[in-house]
């Protein structure tokens, strides 16, 4: 069954920083920050993919070609703030087979989770679907499922996965069949975007040492994440440590940003699910 479109050494924030007064240029005075700025992330170990852009795990088609039967329904998830995938409710099925053809009225259940560390991001998710049909004057129970697991190797970019895919009608016995997913990076590309994302920081401050806010991440997916932003700025140091915490729609995910005078960003914490160690430059917004 092919899939289409599916899809270094960490480092604590003082060695970030430390790397950052070294490596990257002036950018501006020493000042408590304040206005619109920028982190762009795009190193292969700190990638972020937003799964519900995959439209064969929103509407899958569940195919078995040696007993010429096709099942296909929609089953529309969402992937929240913790990386959780999950869906339910009222879908069509439609069928093509030797003993019911149509569409069918059905319930789905989509779950799973995407995680992501160091490069490396793991996707695991099912989905099924459950009605009746009328078959040779009788109402019989029939259902699908589709499940698969998929590695996405964002330093070697290299995709590698299995699915397993079933169908059943009572008294008819159940079809089975699994293999590796046929996917290759263009797809997940072509599907989620390379990874990549941006922080967009709009700070205000007391003029002392408080600084706040709201913070918004930008998954080149195209999905959105929204924080609000307390911090604290040092004086001595030329040193900010911003803490962005999640609004309703993101929560699970969070991000502690460093900032030095300098202007290097050092980022921990959590998108979607996934593991965030980066370094980056801090840039007008």
């Amino acid at each position: 069954m092919k899939l289409p479109n599916l899809v270094g050494k960490p480092c604590n924030l003082a060695t970030v920083l430390v790397l950052g007064w070294v490596l990257i240029p002036q950018f501006a005075p020493a000042a408590i920050p304040s206005g619109e700025w920028q982190v762009e992330i795009s190193d292969p170990t700190n990638r972020v993919w937003d799964v519900t852009h995959i439209a064969p795990l929103q509407s899958p088609v569940v195919e078995f070609f040696d007993d010429d039967t096709v099942v296909s329904f929609d089953a529309p998830f969402t992937q929240n703030g913790s990386g959780k995938l999950a869906g339910a409710g009222a879908t069509d099925i439609e069928v093509t087979s030797s003993i019911v053809n149509g569409t069918l009225p059905g319930e789905y259940v989509a779950k799973g989770t995407i995680t992501g560390a160091k490069g490396m991001a793991r996707l695991t998710f099912s989905s099924s679907v459950k009605g009746n049909a009328m078959i040779e004057g009788r109402l019989r129970a029939i259902a699908s499922s589709f499940a698969v697991k998929v590695a996405l190797d964002s330093l070697t970019e290299s995709p590698v996965g299995t699915y397993t895919s079933t169908a059943s009608a009572a008294g008819y016995g159940s079809l089975n069949e699994s293999g590796n997913v046929d996917i290759s990076w263009q797809d997940v590309v072509a599907a989620m975007g390379d990874g990549s994302w941006t922080l967009h920081l709009s700070l205000t401050n007391d003029a002392v040492k408080k600084v706040g806010g709201t913070a918004v991440v930008d998954l080149s997916g195209g999905r959105t994440l929204g924080f609000t932003v307390k911090g604290n700025y040092n004086a001595k140091t030329d040193g900010t440590i911003l803490v962005l915490t999640a609004d309703a729609e993101s929560k699970g995910s969070s991000l502690k940003v460093a900032l030095t005078g300098n202007g290097a960003a050092a980022l921990q914490g959590k998108l979607t699910g996934q593991t965030i160690k980066a370094i980056g430059t801090l840039e007008p917004d």
